[in-house]
């Protein structure tokens, strides 16, 4: 397997690990103990209300499937938009305030991290920054 379809596996990857940390809390796989269940009414105590709100989480889910997608095509600007989907969650966690998490929530969440990751690492090599390169000269020569 050469670095682009590895490099595209692992987009689908992490758009697939996004998609299924997005509607986890809908599952009924997300089991907390009843202690911890009360815990969640204090869920964002001491955080900036901006975090709190559904829209965040929304635009920021809908920045990284866009992302994904357009990744796995090689377009250049998808490169930057996942560096600031993800400047912007590290940014939140500073701001979040308390927050309460099922573990299988927290584990798809940290794996779906650490592909992203991955993925700016391999999007900003040597080897796939020419495919993004090349994709976008030829976007601006039509």
């Amino acid at each position: 397997m050469n670095r682009v379809r590895a490099f595209q596996l692992l987009v689908v990857l992490s758009t697939l690990l996004c998609i299924a940390w997005y509607f986890l809390p809908y599952l009924p796989v997300t089991y907390l103990p009843s202690d911890a269940q009360s815990l969640l009414q204090a869920n964002g105590a001491g955080s900036f209300s901006l975090v709190q709100e559904p829209w965040f989480y929304n635009t920021a889910f809908a920045a990284r499937l866009l992302a994904g997608i357009a990744l796995f095509l090689f377009l250049p600007w998808a490169r930057w938009l996942l560096l600031i989907v993800l400047s912007s969650d590290c940014i939140s966690v500073l701001l979040a305030g308390v927050a309460v998490a099922a573990p299988i929530d927290q584990f798809v969440y940290v794996l779906m991290y650490l592909a992203e990751g991955a993925i700016l690492a391999l999007a900003y090599s040597e080897p796939l920054n020419q495919a993004f390169e090349r994709k976008g000269t030829h976007q601006r020569a039509q």
